[in-house]
């Protein structure tokens, strides 16, 4: 396959289109040609993102803390936590939850998975 406007095979770039294909694609595309074994691959290029066709929303607070509370749960029934942790951990996850910077559009779906999850951590006999 050949490149396009939108993707950028690492046969075909190097770090000349950074720019366009970032600087580990650019690298990607250097480090084969070098002779270096890189798997077959490609990046999506910036204009790929600039075709989008809405800007992403960040959830709404409401949204972020009932997907962090559905993790810590989750977290916490997997045996990750225990029950002396999860106090300790709650700030580190609400923290690592925001800087996931989580759109709008997929919070149901997220908090959907992790409800699953949960559910299956709740029924383990349970097929």
């Amino acid at each position: 396959m050949r490149s396009s406007a939108l993707v950028g095979w690492f046969a075909d770039i190097g770090l000349a289109d950074r720019l366009e294909v970032g600087g580990k694609g650019g690298s990607l595309g250097e480090l084969l040609r070098a002779g270096i074994a890189v798997p077959p691959g490609f990046v999506l290029k910036t204009a790929a993102f600039e075709r989008l066709p809405e800007k992403l929303v960040a959830a709404s607070a409401g949204e972020v803390e009932r997907f962090t509370n559905i993790l810590t749960e989750a977290l916490s029934l997997s045996g990750f936590l225990d029950r002396r942790t999860v106090a300790d951990a709650d700030d580190r996850i609400r923290r690592l939850v925001r800087r996931l910077k989580l759109p709008q559009r997929d919070a149901d779906m997220w908090t959907g998975i992790m409800r699953q999850i949960v559910w299956k951590l709740n029924h383990p006999n349970h097929e």
